[in-house]
């Protein structure tokens, strides 16, 4: 937002409770760093270190299935999820020092219902190609989400969750490969200091950038809801999904960060949405947040983003209606700027967005003030791309 003093203003328009004024400034700050970006370094996006591993994890993953060929590369899955086994000193040793894990008593491996009908792809996103793992079986996905995500701990995930985004998982093979190769060129060298020196700063040279995807519907939302059939529904599921954590992947990469948080909720729904729909539908959204009828939706997704320290029951409810007054605004944005799906022009609209607060794209004239701002992106970057 342009100010603290502008966006409290903007928040006054939906409440005239100053302590909810408060909290809603703090919660939905923006935290995104749009003005630093060059657009040419966005025409020709850089490949992250990892692809290289990857595709070939890919072609041995076809031969061997996806399940034997990531349990070799990630640790978490020769563990049980069992309580504080992540302050184990064998699980401890497996993952910051790569100890082999067949060695340890306790890497009793992780016990999936449906291995076999794992699939590991490439995805061509809005920031790039990511490694996606997509989990059919629903317990599955609860269980990998909890080794992955956190290191094999029994936490409760939420039934609206569907997928992640996961980053900074070390993997060893990676490791491995560089000291056979950085050995091979440099016989009698120490690897320790080269690696302590060289390798260790740049995470992005050792550790794994990921999704994983479920196959349940979206947002835990019926297709009936949404008058679709039932496998309709479900395909249009896993590509809101990749399209949504690409979203997640872009400002990761780009503007600073992804935070759990309705801003950039809105932002890659609103990715995923317009993917599938060649629009931005807001019955949709509001329905995947549980704000489709009059009233919340108890046990809905917008729950799981309501906020560290939680959000009071009065500004939870006014950030309802700001995000009702989002979708409006959005629908509207679409309506009249036809966005369209080239790479560029989706990156635009992201970019639009996240150069918004939540309450800059709520107010009225939010419509007016995304157009303004994906206009002036898609010039920008019409002209970085002619010069490059």
């Amino acid at each position: 937002m342009k100010s603290s003093k502008n966006g409290c203003d903007l928040l006054r328009r939906f409440t005239h409770n100053e302590r909810v004024v408060e909290e809603l400034a703090a919660y939905t700050r923006n935290r995104f760093s749009c003005k630093l970006i060059e657009a040419r370094s966005l025409i020709h996006l850089q490949e992250e270190p990892q692809l290289e591993a990857w595709e070939q994890y890919l072609a041995d993953a076809s031969r061997l299935g996806a399940y034997a060929v990531l349990k070799k590369i990630w640790v978490p899955l020769q563990f049980p999820i069992r309580k504080n086994i992540s302050q184990s000193s064998a699980y401890r040793r497996a993952s910051l020092q790569g100890k082999p894990a067949q060695h340890l008593a306790e890497a009793t491996g992780l016990t999936l219902a449906a291995p076999e009908e794992l699939e590991l792809r490439l995805y061509a996103g809005i920031a790039g190609k990511i490694p996606v793992l997509v989990v059919p079986h629903a317990g599955d996905f609860e269980r990998l989400i909890q080794a992955l995500a956190y290191k094999n701990e029994p936490v409760d995930i939420p039934p609206t969750m569907g997928a992640s985004i996961i980053k900074g998982l070390n993997n060893w093979d990676r490791i491995d490969r560089m000291r056979q190769q950085w050995q091979a060129q440099q016989p009698g060298k120490d690897w320790a200091a080269y690696f302590r020196q060289e390798i260790l700063p740049h995470k992005n040279l050792y550790q794994d950038k990921f999704m994983v995807l479920s196959k349940k519907p979206y947002s835990g939302v019926a297709a009936c809801q949404l008058g679709l059939s039932p496998q309709q529904w479900l395909d249009d599921s896993l590509h809101i999904r990749l399209e949504h954590e690409c979203a997640h992947d872009f400002t990761l990469r780009y503007l600073g960060g992804m935070y759990a948080n309705m801003h950039d909720e809105l932002i890659a729904d609103y990715m995923g949405i317009t993917r599938v729909r060649g629009y931005f539908d807001a019955h949709w959204f509001l329905s995947f947040i549980g704000l489709a009828g009059k009233t919340y939706r108890e046990g809905s997704r917008l729950e799981n983003y309501a906020g560290i320290p939680r959000l009071s029951a009065a500004a939870f409810e006014v950030l309802q209606s700001l995000l009702r007054a989002c979708a409006e605004n959005l629908a509207a944005f679409c309506h009249k700027a036809t966005p369209g799906q080239a790479r560029l022009d989706r990156m635009a609209q992201l970019m639009s967005l996240a150069s918004l607060s939540l309450e800059e794209i709520a107010a009225p004239g939010g419509e007016q003030r995304l157009r303004t701002s994906y206009e002036r992106l898609l010039h920008t970057f019409g002209q970085a791309a002619t010069r490059s």
